[in-house]
């Protein structure tokens, strides 16, 4: 009888589990579209258009991982700018550009590197500074 109360706890707490799963990843969608939203409309009040960006790379690369749970490599946090609506698109070679400022960033204790599945990845440090230019609702 307690072990069927058991297994029965275990179940429903699994199903709670993967239903707030769920509407967490849904949540967090809808923040980074009206993220994008709200970058979008304060650049057209403040006469910004595609060419001009509000914040440099570096600061949005700050602002990617001061928020980041888990470490990110160069490519995770590419995909994480896209995801808040910063233009990699505005550089050749947005990857490259994002290894360097990590290295740099890096260099001068903002971050740690980690490897993980054999790739270097980063996570902020207490020296890690804080982003300016962008003020996204998260």
């Amino acid at each position: 009888m307690i072990e069927t109360n058991y297994r029965e706890a275990l179940s429903d707490a699994h199903d709670e589990f993967t239903h707030l799963l769920a509407q967490k990843k849904a949540v967090d969608e809808r923040l980074v579209a009206l993220s994008k939203t709200i970058t979008s409309l304060r650049n057209l009040l403040n006469g910004k258009t595609k060419g001009g960006n509000v914040m440099k790379i570096t600061e949005a690369c700050r602002y990617v991982l001061h928020g980041a749970r888990t470490p990110k490599t160069p490519g995770d946090i590419r995909k994480d700018l896209d995801g808040i609506g910063f233009p990699t698109y505005q550089y050749r070679n947005s990857l490259a550009s994002i290894h360097t400022i990590m290295k740099r960033l890096h260099a001068s204790g903002e971050v740690e590197s980690v490897t993980m599945d054999g790739k270097t990845a980063y996570k902020a440090t207490s020296k890690l500074k804080a982003a300016s230019g962008l003020e996204l609702y998260w």
